[in-house]
């Protein structure tokens, strides 16, 4: 079944995605612009900041991202298992030195630092994150899908447009070698 783009765009739409306010380089070179900027993207989203505490002092958020990021963002830091690595970074008491602890401050780089990463180490740096796409196609157009996908914690959706001119290359690819 065909499906014809709806005339009021406003029902396909795509999450605002916030533009990075600063560079990778520069959020990581200065703590007081790392704390601003990921205030402000926190208020964006409707949450408000709420910085942890371990061992009676607040958890260093931009320590815990840039061990994160310069690892490759959490995605990669879980996926190699360098997490112990972040862990042990932070020189934490022998007594906080265990499983849960680790566990919480894995949470936390998600529920708080998360976005963070995903707009000012891969959108920054113009990169996609690599987080897999959770996604469904829910209609046919002319050229292209509608499409709703969720990409980290955001919702988006739109039209996804076939390319044609790749297609074409390949089958002509395809050709040269029967």
């Amino acid at each position: 079944m065909d499906w014809e783009l709806p005339q009021d765009l406003s029902s396909v739409s795509m999450n605002n995605i916030p533009s990075p306010l600063a560079s990778y380089e520069q959020v990581v070179a200065d703590k007081k612009l790392f704390m601003s900027t990921l205030e402000k993207l926190h208020s964006e989203m409707g949450k408000k900041l709420r910085i942890p505490k371990v061992k009676f002092r607040d958890l260093d958020l931009h320590k815990l991202f840039v061990e994160v990021t310069f690892r490759g963002g959490i995605e990669q830091v879980i996926r190699e298992n360098q997490w112990n690595d972040v862990f042990a970074s932070f020189n934490f008491p022998r007594a906080k030195q265990n499983l849960i602890y680790s566990q919480r401050l894995r949470s936390h780089y998600y529920s708080l630092l998360h976005d963070y990463e995903i707009i000012y180490f891969f959108i920054a740096r113009s990169q996609f994150p690599p987080s897999p796409l959770i996604g469904l196609v829910y209609g046919k157009i002319k050229s292209g899908y509608l499409v709703t996908f969720t990409m980290g914690s955001w919702k988006l959706e739109g039209v996804l447009y076939e390319s044609t001119e790749e297609r074409l290359t390949q089958e002509t690819e395809r050709q040269s070698y029967v």
